[in-house]
């Protein structure tokens, strides 16, 4: 099955990858928030440093700016993988019906042209 609907990706291949890698990086951003807030603590407060607080504090900003930007890409390529891939396999399934003679669209009813019925899709 994922070798006959493969194809209808084949358009929207960067999307459908980089959407879990943008995803990783946003979880990795998130996941580095606690642990430089625990260096603020243990460092920045218990040795009264004020600079490293501010910079460990600018550098969690960074991050959470970057997650936000991570977020949001993988969502806009999720969606656009998604409807890509639905509109490809649309385009896929029209066509074949259209291919077919008037005759051979009698045999078939509609919900069998609609659910894929085997012998009536080339899919």
């Amino acid at each position: 099955m994922l070798k006959k609907l493969l194809p209808f990706l084949r358009r929207y291949r960067l999307p459908a990858i980089l959407c879990p890698i943008t995803v990783i990086l946003e979880v990795i951003a998130d996941v580095l928030m606690p642990v430089l807030m625990a260096s603020i603590v243990d460092i920045g407060i218990g040795q009264r440093n004020s600079d490293y607080i501010i910079r460990t504090g600018l550098l969690m900003i960074a991050l959470a700016m970057m997650a936000l930007g991570m977020g949001i890409a993988s969502s806009r390529l999720a969606a656009v993988a998604a409807q890509g891939f639905g509109s490809e396999i649309r385009l896929g399934l029209f066509t074949t019906i259209q291919s077919f003679s008037f005759a051979r669209l009698d045999k078939f009813g509609v919900p069998s042209l609609i659910v894929g019925d085997s012998t009536a899709t080339a899919f």
